[in-house]
């Protein structure tokens, strides 16, 4: 995490040495965004392996509500700003690949692993 709050901290002052944070503005707005979209797409993938250790509490909850949060995230992206939504769709793509190649292994499963023992 030093890394990381030592890269942030040089983006930022980089971005407020510029002066110009409206150019920033758009790809901040696209990984919250992105993030929203992730997270809809975790419940659906989720709901769809009936994992028994998901039990989403919320009162209208189903895998319609995910995956209408899903499109609709990923369909203000590209309405508001199609370029700064397939930059940030490109970075996170890039930044999964590196995990999945070069991250740590963990002792759990995963949702592919559950999807696939679901359908067997």
């Amino acid at each position: 995490p030093v890394y990381a709050l030592i890269f942030s901290w040089i983006l930022v002052q980089l971005i407020l040495i510029i002066g110009k944070l409206n150019a920033v503005a758009p790809y901040v707005a696209m990984f919250f965004l992105l993030s929203y979209t992730i997270v809809n797409v975790a419940c659906l993938a989720l709901t769809s392996a009936s994992a028994p250790n998901f039990r989403p509490t919320f009162k209208y909850y189903s895998w319609h509500t995910a995956l209408l949060g899903a499109v609709s995230c990923v369909g203000v992206m590209f309405y508001t700003a199609p370029t700064a939504a397939g930059v940030s769709i490109g970075v996170m793509t890039v930044l999964y690949v590196l995990l999945a190649l070069f991250g740590p292994t963990t002792s759990w499963g995963e949702v592919s692993q559950a999807l696939i023992y679901h359908q067997v």
